[in-house]
């Protein structure tokens, strides 16, 4: 296991996105996604994609563009293991 808790050999990149914000979270008969999508939600964020990674590792794209506090209240809910990426920041 990296230290982040999700497999280094699954090898999970997260491509980086101009206008979205993405986390990476692990999976679990006590960390549910449909806990995670409750808790998504209540942060006022909507999921606009879903990847499965593999069997425990979903990838979540959000239509907000920091994902911070979000990971936070995973975090705080039992998803310990989280990866994730702000959207872009353009600068000018």
């Amino acid at each position: 296991m990296h230290k982040n808790g999700i497999s280094k050999e699954s090898n999970i990149e997260i491509e980086e996105d101009r206008n979205h914000a993405q986390i990476v979270i692990q999976i679990s008969p006590s960390a549910t996604f449909k806990e995670a999508k409750k808790i998504i939600e209540a942060e006022g964020a909507q999921i606009i994609d879903i990847r499965y990674l593999n069997s425990d590792s979903v990838l979540i794209k959000l239509d907000v563009m920091d994902m911070r506090s979000i990971a936070l209240k995973l975090m705080e809910s039992g998803f310990p293991n989280i990866k994730g990426i702000n959207a872009l920041v353009s600068k000018l």
